[in-house]
């Protein structure tokens, strides 16, 4: 009880009246009374610690509720390692995502984070995921545009591969986990042909600027799946592409010779012209399974057209798929960079709902990184689209909310369903201090914290103070 309190009365405290200048305390908006260095009462039925100097107010249990979600949540029930403290009273906080399940705090381990530029969100997450990696987990980078989760896959003896034209780094898409589930086998190969199936569309749709498929052009790509089971087509894109350039008897009769030669064409142009050399083969590296952290950075398409960006990204989440989908025992976080840049093609954004539908199977906890919740409103273009958008993200009930600017507070309340309090302190929230929901009935501030020598890794302020 008493630490309860002394968490309510230390929030009072405003943090512009420092403790070291107290001369200062007549410019406040509320006086200050000292308690003469014991516990005590003040007024009716406020208890204090010693040495507290609390303001002098009368509010309702109305006016007081700004301070229920925040500063008097219940944080012992949060366990793992330690992530940062609260800016109201110091108190630590700790998170790990299966913990908060074990705690029945979520009913899943998938992560959404937003924040604007200079927020401090990457330096959280970094934080966190170095303090989890300590804690057993282990941390797929699966996209890093920037380059800026390098230095820390590096620190911690990960695994570093780079993507892009010309990187070396080749991806077979279509290619089957290195290892078989553990159950059955009828059930591990219809998962794959549904990975199988969805990679094409993803690829296809990208390339084709979104446009639907055809009645033709659907049991075309289904066929193509059941060919690379029964051995008929090789499981790779340039044995797909050979497959529809001759295309067997049965399959013209179903849906006639024009969609198979429309696909043939649309895939020809990933294993000729520019966009050749990145999955037009067999995968030239391993992920490592047993690497702490693996790090795909993707600087190098930083200034790629936006088709052949999309082609690398899908790609690479298929690549990481195949490696949860061998359920080899590990806790995996994989974390998405630009989530926007996934989501804003349904099928890719299809592609993730069936990553966090496979959590429990494949012992992931999913982390999208958005910059703002703007990004969602660019990505979801008709009804059914911003409703998959929506269910993924409701999915991810562990929500890390840094600084947003006024424009992005309709689509917060629309996509977050936040309290009143909670949309109130959103655009107001000063650098690296987040509002971290960990479920639906548990909100606290979090400032990041860490060592001066993880520090170095993560910092990038120097770069921006010029």
């Amino acid at each position: 009880m008493r630490a309860q309190l002394r968490t309510l009365t230390r929030a009072a405290r405003p943090q512009t009246a420092p403790r070291a200048r107290r001369d200062r305390e007549q410019d406040e908006d509320l006086p200050y009374v000292d308690l003469g260095g014991r516990w005590g009462r003040l007024r009716e039925a406020m208890w204090s610690p010693i040495g507290a100097r609390t303001p002098m107010h009368i509010a309702s249990s109305v006016d007081a509720g700004v301070l229920t979600p925040f500063v008097a949540a219940d944080t012992e029930l949060l366990k793992g390692p330690v992530q940062g403290v609260s800016p109201w009273d110091e108190t630590v906080i700790r998170m790990d995502p299966w913990e908060l399940y074990r705690a029945d705090l979520v009913d899943s381990v998938g992560l959404c984070a937003w924040g604007t530029m200079g927020s401090g969100k990457t330096y959280a997450l970094q934080t966190a995921a170095l303090r989890l990696i300590g804690y057993g987990r282990h941390v797929i980078v699966e996209e890093d545009p920037k380059g800026e989760w390098v230095a820390l896959a590096q620190a911690v003896g990960g695994q570093v591969l780079r993507a892009g034209p010309g990187a070396g780094t080749r991806m077979n898409p279509l290619a089957a986990p290195t290892a078989r589930a553990t159950s059955s086998p009828g059930d591990s190969g219809k998962t794959l042909a549904a990975h199988r199936g969805n990679i094409l569309r993803q690829i296809i749709s990208i390339l084709r600027s979104g446009k639907a498929f055809t009645e033709d052009e659907e049991p075309c790509l289904d066929a193509v799946v059941d060919a690379i089971e029964t051995g008929q087509c090789r499981a790779s894109i340039p044995g797909v592409v050979d497959y529809l350039a001759d295309p067997p008897a049965d399959l013209v009769r179903l849906v006639g010779a024009q969609a198979p030669g429309v696909l043939h064409l649309v895939l020809r142009r990933l294993i000729t012209g520019p966009l050749a050399g990145m999955v037009d083969t067999e995968t030239s590296t391993v992920l490592d399974p047993a690497s702490p952290m693996i790090c795909i950075d993707t600087s190098m398409l930083l200034g790629a057209d936006p088709v052949t960006k999309a082609i690398a990204l899908a790609c690479i989440g298929a690549w990481v798929d195949a490696l949860l989908a061998c359920q080899d025992g590990r806790f995996r976080i994989v974390l998405e960079e630009e989530a926007w840049a996934k989501l804003r093609n349904r099928y890719s954004a299809q592609a993730i709902d069936t990553r966090l539908r496979m959590t429990g199977l494949w012992r992931c906890s999913n982390w999208l990184i958005f910059h703002e919740l703007n990004d969602i409103g660019q990505m979801a273009d008709d009804g059914a689209h911003r409703e998959l958008v929506r269910g993924i993200i409701s999915k991810s009930p562990i929500k890390l909310i840094y600084r947003q600017s006024p424009a992005a507070l309709a689509l917060f309340k629309e996509f977050v369903q936040p309290t009143d309090d909670e949309l109130a302190t959103v655009a107001s929230l000063g650098p690296h201090v987040g509002l971290w929901r960990l479920g639906e009935h548990l909100s606290v501030l979090v400032h990041a914290e860490t060592v001066p020598t993880s520090h170095v890794l993560f910092d990038n302020s120097a770069g921006r103070a010029g």
